[in-house]
Formats: C-alpha cells, sequence, structure tokens
C-alpha cells in the first residue's frame, strides 16, 4: 500500500478526498513507476507523480498553489485514484458514485506525414514524432490555436549537435504564439525523435520547461500547432541531409586546401605570387526581432559595403574576381583574408549555405541581404566578435557602437510603494530596463545597453521569468499585497544574486509573513486539540506597525477549527487590548522605553554622563521601573496582571508628542506609559 498521506495538511487533504469522490481525476496514465494525471478544478490542471517502492519520490502540479513546491489538493485527488486502483476497495465507493468518465483518446496526426516513393527527407514527422502522446482534445486545441494566424511564420533550421544519440543533427523551429511576438515557443528534434520542448504561455504544462529526449512526451496545445506548421514547412525542404559537423569540416578542409587558395593558411613556403589582404568588417543593425549583420569588405586602405554575399561566396569558391567597389577589384587566386576575417566569411558562407538549403530552387534570383544572428550562426558570431566593437544601429535609427563582451552589463531596477493619494498601499512597483534575450543553439544571449552577451546558466534560470514578456525591455511590474511575501522570501533573493535592485521603500514592506510560516500556521491550528493562544513579536492584527499581510493571516485564525482566542504581541511599546472576530489582539508594553526620535531629543532626563554613554537614550520615554506581565490562561479566559512604573523626567504630553505625532506613527493621548494594565480577556464561549 501507498504511504502518501502524511504529506499532506488536513485540510488539503479532504479537498483532494472531494475531488475524488466527484470524479474530479479526468485521467490517469501510468508510465512504469510514475503517473500523470490531469485533474479538473478552476481548469485543468497536470500532475506528475513518481512513486519508489511504496513511497511518493516526487510530484509536481501545473497549479498557481504547487509553484513553489506545496502539495495541493490535485496532487492528493490524483494519489486517491493511484490507490483506488492499486486497491480497489481503499476507499468503500458506493455504487450510486458516478461512472469515471472515459480517458483521453490518442492520436498520431502525423503517422500519414511520410516522405513519398523517390522522395528524401532527412526530418521526416512521422518517424520523429513517434515518442510524442498527443491527445485529440489538444490537437483540436492546437488547430484553433493555428486558425488564428498567430504561426503563419516560423523560424526553422538545422544545426549541427554533440548529442551522439541525435546522429550529430539537430533541427530546431520557433514561433511566436500572440500579435506582438512575445511568446516564443519552440521545439527541437533530431530523425529520430523530438528532443525538447518548450512552451512560454503561463500555467501551461510545459511553462518555462525544457522536456528533454524521452519517450512518452506529453505535448501541449502550444508546441503542437508548431510542430504542426514545422512539418508543413518540412515536406517542402529538400536540401538538409545527414552531413554531420565532422563530415562537413572534412569537406570544407578540402574544398580550402584544393579549391579555395585565398583561405589557405601561410604554411610557409612561397607562393610566388603577391596578393592584397581582404578585410571583413562587420556592422549590427537591430531590426527589432533579430539582430541582423552586414559587412564592409575590402583592404587596410578603404572598404566598401558588401551588397551581394553570394556573389562572394561564389567568387571565392572560383577563385576569381569580385567587385568590392567602384575603385577595388579583388580576385581570390591571390588575394586571401586576414585571420578575423577568414572567420567572418565562413560565417558569410554558412548563412549562404542554409539559405540555399531551406529554398534551393531559388537560385539567385532571391538576393540575399542582411544575415539574421540566430542558431548557430549568433553562436558563431559571438566567439569571433567577441571582445571587440562593432558599427551598431538601434531599432530606433540611432548610430553608436556596440561592445561585445564576457561580462554581461549589470541590471539596475528598482523597487517602489505602489501607494494612491489617500495612502492606500496596494504593493510594490519592479521598473527599469531589461536586456533583449536572443537565442542561440548553445547559449542565449543579452542585448542591453550597448552590449553584447552570453547568459550563464544559473543567472538565465534567474531572469528568464523575468524576461518572459519577449521583446519588451521596459520593466513596470506590478506585484500586488497578497504575493507580496512570495515575492520578498523567494523572489527577490534570487533576483538580487543577478540584477542590482534599489528599495527605497523597504522598511514599509518588511514586515510580511512569508508563505512557509502562513502554511505552517494553518497546518497547525488544523491539527489543534484545543483553542490556540500566538505568541509573536510583531503585531498580527491590521493597524499601525502591523505585518503587512494580516488580512491573510486573519483569514487563517478564522478558518481555525477549534479557534484562535488570544495573540500578544510586542513590537509597539504600547499597553492595549482589543478583539476582532472572537480573537484577543493584545499589545505587551515594552520592559524599558518608548522611541520617540530624534525630533523630540531630551537632554534633561539623566545627566550629562549617562547621555554620553548611551547616547541613544535622549531619542526615547525612558520607564522608571522594568515592566513585566503575568498572563494565567484556563478554559474561561486571560487574567494579565501588570506591573507599574513612571516616565522618567519630561513626559510626552508635555513634549508635545500626541499633538505632533512621531515621524512613525500619530498616537492617542494616554497611550505611551510605563506600566502594563491588569486585565481580564473572557474568551468566547
Amino acid at each position: 500500500m501507498i504511504q502518501w498521506q502524511h504529506l499532506f495538511a488536513v485540510s488539503i487533504l479532504n479537498r483532494g478526498r472531494e475531488y475524488y469522490r466527484k470524479n474530479k481525476v479526468r485521467s490517469l496514465i501510468r508510465d512504469g513507476e510514475t503517473f500523470y494525471a490531469t485533474v479538473e478544478g478552476s481548469e485543468e490542471y497536470e500532475v506528475e507523480i513518481r512513486l519508489e517502492g511504496s513511497h511518493v519520490a516526487e510530484m509536481h502540479c501545473s497549479c498557481p498553489y504547487a509553484e513553489d513546491g506545496s502539495n495541493c489538493k490535485h496532487m492528493a485527488a490524483a494519489l486517491y485514484e493511484i490507490a483506488a486502483r492499486e486497491t480497489p476497495d481503499l476507499l468503500n465507493k458506493t455504487k450510486t458514485d458516478p461512472v469515471k468518465t472515459p480517458g483521453p483518446v490518442r492520436l498520431y496526426p502525423f503517422s500519414g506525414d511520410s516522405a513519398g516513393e523517390g522522395e528524401y527527407r532527412y526530418y521526416d514527422p512521422a518517424r520523429f514524432t513517434r515518442n510524442l502522446i498527443i491527445y485529440a482534445d489538444v490537437y483540436e486545441k492546437a488547430q484553433r490555436i493555428l486558425e488564428t494566424g498567430c504561426i503563419d511564420s516560423i523560424e526553422l533550421f538545422d544545426t549541427y549537435s554533440d548529442d551522439p544519440d541525435s546522429n550529430g543533427k539537430l533541427a530546431v523551429a520557433r514561433g511566436a504564439l500572440d500579435r506582438s511576438g512575445a511568446l516564443i515557443a519552440e521545439v527541437a528534434f533530431s530523425r529520430d525523435r523530438v528532443r525538447r520542448l518548450r512552451c512560454p504561455v503561463y500555467r501551461c504544462r510545459g511553462y518555462f520547461r525544457s522536456y528533454y529526449d524521452r519517450d512518452n512526451m506529453e505535448i501541449c496545445e502550444h508546441c503542437l500547432a508548431l510542430m504542426i506548421r514545422a512539418a508543413e514547412e518540412l515536406r517542402g525542404m529538400r536540401g538538409w541531409d545527414a552531413t554531420d559537423r565532422q563530415a562537413r569540416q572534412m569537406i570544407d578542409g578540402f574544398w580550402t586546401r584544393y579549391r579555395d587558395s585565398a583561405l589557405s593558411a601561410d604554411d610557409g613556403e612561397e607562393t610566388g605570387r603577391s596578393g592584397l589582404t581582404v578585410r571583413l568588417e562587420p556592422r549590427l543593425e537591430d531590426t527589432g526581432d533579430a539582430l541582423e549583420l552586414g559587412f564592409r569588405i575590402g583592404t587596410d586602405d578603404k572598404l566598401y559595403v558588401l551588397r551581394d554575399p553570394e556573389e562572394l561566396v561564389e567568387a571565392v569558391r572560383d577563385g576569381r574576381e569580385f567587385s568590392a567597389g567602384s575603385r577595388l577589384k579583388l580576385h581570390f587566386a591571390v588575394d586571401r583574408f586576414g585571420e578575423r576575417d577568414r572567420g567572418y566569411y565562413d560565417l558569410i558562407r554558412q548563412a549562404v549555405l542554409e539559405k540555399q538549403a531551406h529554398d534551393p530552387g531559388i537560385g539567385r534570383s532571391g538576393k540575399l541581404q542582411g544575415i539574421r544572428l540566430y542558431g548557430a550562426l549568433l553562436d558563431g558570431f559571438y566567439e569571433l566578435a567577441l571582445d571587440s566593437s562593432l558599427s551598431f544601429k538601434s531599432t530606433d535609427g540611432e548610430k553608436g557602437i556596440l561592445q561585445v563582451r564576457a561580462e554581461p552589463p549589470k541590471i539596475r531596477l528598482e523597487l517602489n510603494c505602489d501607494e494612491t493619494d489617500d495612502g492606500r498601499f496596494h504593493g510594490m512597483i519592479l521598473h527599469g530596463e531589461l536586456p533583449r534575450l536572443l537565442d542561440g543553439v548553445h547559449a542565449r544571449y543579452c542585448l542591453m545597453s550597448g552590449v553584447l552577451s552570453r547568459v550563464e546558466p544559473g543567472r538565465l534560470r534567474v531572469l528568464e521569468p523575468l524576461l518572459s514578456d519577449g521583446a519588451r525591455t521596459d520593466l513596470n511590474m506590478h506585484i500586488g499585497r497578497n504575493v507580496l511575501s512570495d515575492f520578498y522570501y523567494h523572489v527577490l533573493p534570487a533576483l538580487s544574486e543577478s540584477v542590482d535592485i534599489d528599495e527605497p521603500d523597504r522598511e514599509k514592506v518588511l514586515p510580511y509573513l512569508p508563505p512557509e510560516q502562513l502554511r505552517w500556521l494553518e497546518q497547525d491550528l488544523a491539527a489543534a486539540r484545543f483553542p490556540s493562544v500566538l505568541f509573536s513579536h510583531q503585531r498580527l492584527c491590521a493597524g499601525h506597525a502591523s505585518i503587512r499581510n494580516a488580512d491573510q493571516l486573519r483569514a487563517v485564525l478564522k478558518a481555525a477549527p477549534k479557534g484562535v482566542v488570544m495573540a500578544m504581541n510586542g513590537h509597539e511599546h504600547i499597553d492595549s487590548a482589543e478583539q476582532v472576530d472572537g480573537t484577543w489582539f493584545v499589545n505587551v508594553n515594552s520592559m524599558s522605553n518608548y522611541w520617540l526620535g530624534k525630533a523630540f531629543t531630551c537632554m534633561e532626563r539623566y545627566t550629562r554622563e549617562i547621555d554620553e554613554k548611551y547616547p541613544n537614550i535622549r531619542y526615547v520615554a525612558p520607564y522608571s521601573e522594568a515592566v513585566y506581565a503575568i498572563v494565567t490562561l484556563d478554559e474561561h479566559g486571560a487574567s494579565i496582571t501588570g506591573s507599574k512604573g513612571q516616565i522618567v523626567g519630561i513626559t510626552p504630553e508635555e513634549q508635545g508628542v500626541y499633538e505632533r505625532g512621531t515621524s512613525f506613527a500619530r498616537l492617542t493621548p494616554g497611550s505611551i506609559t510605563g506600566a502594563t494594565r491588569d486585565r481580564y480577556l473572557p474568551f468566547p464561549k
């Protein structure tokens, strides 16, 4: 029997059981020791559970509650279903329980998309999609996505792979799922199987996850729509084949040696021919959706705009003359490229070959202009241009210099309070400039502040959710008060490792209970056998100096099965008690003083020696005696026995504290006192 109930809070377990009894588990598929379930909630959520013997080893759910690793009711419902199948009479379901809906229908939409007789296709959808699980409802959703026209055009390219299981080749398809081009889905496949799926849609099962090379890979509707479009594109492609990187390098090496004397390295032997050193100067333009690479070509004396890269490749290949400009003729029988220039030429040649592979019948009629830098081309360009400065044209047409560096520029953001004119606090606003993310094959790159740099994998994992809004670089993110604890305790520490964040309003938002403490308290109160009393440093009820998510805490207290009869705190250095929703919230006074601040500096309470030895004592209203309280609890109420003292020297009334208010609070007259009062607080019956 599977041991799992102890993994859930009682309230979560009960909700999961209710979901199970109401047949909310719509499908359950087993793959070895791993179960995949679809559970219906406010929407359909995907649950994945891996067992090790009779124990649960790992659980995931696509619902928001489980995003930070919490165990949710959908997981519990799926485990009830798994347990029922393993032990059918475990839950004693009655005969009146409704019959579960049948499992989803699996489709094989690409099975008939194989190459015809006499037709060669290296990437054959009928073959490489066989490791996908495609359900009928997902296929219908994918078709509806395609009908919107959002994936009319895609980027589809093949590249080399170092993974021996991929036969050295990999094809990548990318497409925008929205009109703005902000949501980019990606699929990657070898000739035998789909290797990677990546979906950018929030709450989708593939959101910001990459599934790598596994059998029975379930695909979402967004990636499936892209796959359908890629299959259509592949039908018209004839230029791709099994040539891997090693074979291409060998062929290029022999081609270079025997047919391209212009690119041959000088082996020290006299050729008997004099020639020019050909220079290639790269120029970059940001078109908004990609970086476009162009060149100027010539010698150290004069450079001209390279207007026809394909003509250059043909001239080099044939060892013939090439017109660089009106006054410069290059002849590649004798002229040769410089060291870095040779690398740039290889990049041009790769772009030309890719263009011809995409549409081999186009010939010279569709002239290649700028080279769009993505995939392997971007990887190669970055390695060549590293530590150099290039001519650059931004999206607004402004010309400048782009530096290609290993170290990315520091991202600087500011975090401010979101407050209305009436002083109501709504949360925080995170704003500033973000980099653009550009995709290579082996790395991702960021473009920001005139710098192109590579993003390290660790930093990328932190930044990727922040940079999910496509091409937008102006961040203005509103973080509501209900999620501030998650943001401050989980997101902000991770962001701060890679981003400089200025927090001018930090003191206003620090008092938030983290989500782990709220969940712990909910579970602890649910298990309590008697009414509870809470003790904390900071005030738990809404008001001055309370925790900022007191409304969330109140909901937890109200839901406690046995109730919370009293919550005692310090922090405010006042003596008070109020009852809210059946709970007494009690402020216990400080033992020694009330902080007034520098506006109420007083040097008249003690001697000069004491003021100099304890410099902060001039900013407080000190008590003459150590103040404390003794609390006695029984089933009927709480008896508080206080202690009495007084303010030393000048009183707060005489200082005008109540009229003027301190820098952090306006106080009720008489609330600053060097004592705690005797009270009896009756508990609700």
